[in-house]
């Protein structure tokens, strides 16, 4: 790549780009300047520019610094910003639990439900600290990701069987936590995987549309389940109500489940017999959900 496509991206206007301004905004705020940097011109690659090089350095002097940087935050370890030696501990015992919960999810015979809660206990604590008795810090929480895994798992409770199908949401929210972690912590690990942790962290709200599009297909999956007898009434009852709270709650949640209605319902309710199917089902859900 030349100099001349490297101003053609130094002088691209982000700031009037909707797109971009729809990305960076669910970007995690404490990201190193340095990686913003970088996947700024990875989104430029994606979506502008598919010729664009985010390796590409304008001028030698910037190649030495962008190596004396990077040797440099290889042998520190990680940068986490102000967190004491406790709380950075925490964040790698967390990010610990979140592998062991995928690498056993494919495991069925093993019940790994507890890594996955005492990763979101701490996940909740580290976003949001220590409990406060006012009205902001309990919306805070409720709204918070962690806390909706964790109001998902209670619904472990019921599930008896097909617990691997309803492990896909947890698991796509701890990958991108994983990625999130491994780009903070720099060294040798992020080198080894950067592609694919940079290309997971520039994807993360697809990746929360599919989290909750998972999360909604569960619900008339548990009841399929209970007619073939692998699932019970509890399960489907649960994630029913579980989807009608966050709806409340999040406004993103509320967007894909706008999607979904009109993506995967409203064609088939034209056709008499589906469309009959579906108005039984959907009056079912109301009611277990008013029963709860």
């Amino acid at each position: 790549m030349n100099q001349a496509k490297f101003r053609q991206f130094e002088h691209f206007n982000f700031e009037n780009n909707v797109v971009w301004k729809d990305f960076i905004k669910d970007l995690d705020p404490n990201i190193p300047k340095e990686r913003f940097e970088k996947l700024k011109k990875i989104w430029y690659k994606d979506n502008i520019d598919t010729d664009f090089d985010p390796e590409f350095v304008s001028h030698p002097n910037q190649q030495s610094s962008h190596q004396n940087n990077t040797h440099q935050k290889q042998g520190s370890a990680f940068n986490l910003g102000q967190q004491t030696i406790v709380q950075k501990i925490l964040f790698g015992l967390e990010n610990f639990l979140k592998l062991a919960f995928i690498i056993t999810s494919f495991v069925p015979i093993v019940s790994n439900a507890q890594f996955a809660v005492a990763a979101c206990i701490l996940g909740l604590y580290r976003q949001c600290k220590f409990p406060t008795k006012t009205r902001e810090y309990g919306e805070k929480v409720l709204k918070n990701e962690f806390t909706q895994n964790l109001f998902f798992l209670i619904g472990y409770l019921f599930v008896y069987s097909f617990r691997p199908v309803y492990n896909a949401p947890i698991i796509l929210h701890f990958v991108l936590g994983l990625a999130s972690y491994v780009l903070l912590l720099q060294g040798t690990i992020y080198q080894y995987f950067k592609s694919q942790v940079d290309k997971i962290y520039s994807m993360q709200k697809e990746i929360y549309k599919i989290k909750y599009r998972i999360e909604i297909a569960l619900v008339p999956a548990s009841l399929i389940f209970l007619f073939i007898g692998h699932s019970s009434l509890f399960t489907f009852v649960y994630y029913a109500n579980f989807i009608r709270i966050k709806y409340i709650l999040l406004d993103s949640f509320k967007e894909e489940c706008r999607y979904v209605n009109y993506k995967y319902l409203e064609p088939y309710k034209r056709n008499p017999i589906l469309g009959f199917l579906i108005s039984k089902v959907q009056s079912l859900c109301s009611y277990f959900i008013r029963f709860k």
